[in-house]
């Protein structure tokens, strides 16, 4: 999952989660021994009186409130998830991003190592890292070297934030 999308995600799951308990323990009125009691008022929650108790429907009523919260924010995650991750196969590119990002090297640095194994000049690198950039044409040793790469590069997991170390 992209790093906005799960930002967005948690933060509608605070949002639903934190909004239910809300409007099941504040908003919605407290079942007292005095029956005009609301347990709400216009500077916020009002501490109930001595005995107040919830009934049971009303216990009843928050537990499958939060039940179905906790559902829909698992479902529309899991519908995130889904089309977000089978609809975008993995493209060299993303490849190359991902390798540089985890040995926190520059896509040239990529390029140069994809190298060393195939009779390539250092003027060849430069010239093919610079149709890259600009015509997004990966060399045939680049393909190689993530071909060869790839079920390892598959396994590593890249965390969400990365800080770089100087």
């Amino acid at each position: 999952m992209d790093k906005k999308v799960l930002i967005f995600f948690s933060l509608f799951a605070i949002v639903m989660i934190g909004g239910s308990l809300a409007l099941s323990l504040w908003i919605f009125p407290r079942v007292t021994a005095n029956p005009r009691y609301m347990g709400f008022g216009l500077s916020g929650m009002i501490e109930p009186p001595p005995g107040a108790v919830f009934t049971r429907e009303a216990i009843f009523f928050i537990v499958a409130q939060m039940v179905v919260t906790v559902v829909v924010v698992w479902l529309v995650g899991r519908q995130l998830a889904r089309r977000l991750s089978l609809d975008r196969p993995v493209t060299i590119q993303g490849y190359l991003d991902k390798i540089s990002r985890l040995t926190s090297k520059s896509e040239y640095d990529v390029f140069c190592k994809a190298s060393e194994d195939w009779p390539v000049t250092d003027a060849q690198v430069d010239q093919d890292f610079k149709r890259y950039m600009s015509e997004q044409s990966i060399p045939y040793y680049v393909n190689d070297f993530i071909r060869k790469n790839k079920c390892h590069i598959d396994k590593l997991h890249l965390p969400l934030f990365m800080f770089q170390q100087h």
